[in-house]
């Protein structure tokens, strides 16, 4: 015989090792898309209206004056109005989604701060500038889509949790917040 010709084996240890793990990330893939594609049909069916309040901290007047308001309330019934003048929409920063459309404002008052001084004290400070300059603290609230888990937790559109104390970036496409939520109750 030759030197040359080679002997056939058979399946080795590691040529299974990487079928194995083939099969393990092929069913794993599967798995994931058949979870998802199968229970994203029936929250989306749950999702209920409900109302996010919220503070903004800091802003300034012109924005809270002119971005957070209920520009629809002072319409006749039935009166049409404009696109333009429709209440704000806001999406989250993180991924674009819709967060809410702007329902009311609760409150407006002079920006707060607290500082602590050099000898340990610590100073509350409120913002008396004028106007085109005041800076204010807004409560507001939007009404937003959702639904409640059963352990008390909130889904905004069904896919991000939100909690009070939350921390989350707003836009819409005039003005970007970064608001503090405060409530979520079901809408009546």
């Amino acid at each position: 015989m030759n030197g040359n010709d080679t002997k056939k084996r058979g399946l080795g240890a590691l040529d299974i090792m990487i079928i194995v793990l083939v099969l393990v990330v092929a069913g794993s893939a599967g798995a994931r898309y058949f979870r998802t594609h199968t229970s994203g049909g029936t929250k989306t069916t749950q999702l209920e209206n409900y109302i996010i309040s919220f503070q903004v901290k800091n802003i300034r007047y012109s924005s809270a004056e002119n971005y957070l308001v209920d520009r629809e309330k002072d319409r006749e019934e039935g009166e049409e109005v404009p696109e333009e003048e429709k209440n704000e929409v806001f999406y989250l920063d993180e991924n674009g989604q819709p967060f809410g459309t702007f329902l009311k404002r609760i409150s407006i008052g002079d920006a707060q701060k607290f500082y602590e001084m050099p000898d340990g004290t610590v100073t509350l400070v409120t913002s008396h500038l004028k106007e085109e300059q005041r800076r204010v603290d807004v409560e507001a609230s939007v009404t937003a889509e959702g639904s409640m888990t059963k352990e008390g937790c909130f889904l905004l559109n069904g896919s991000r949790y939100i909690v009070v104390n939350d921390e989350i970036k707003i836009h819409s496409k005039n003005v970007a917040f970064t608001i503090l939520i405060t409530g979520i109750t079901k809408a009546q």
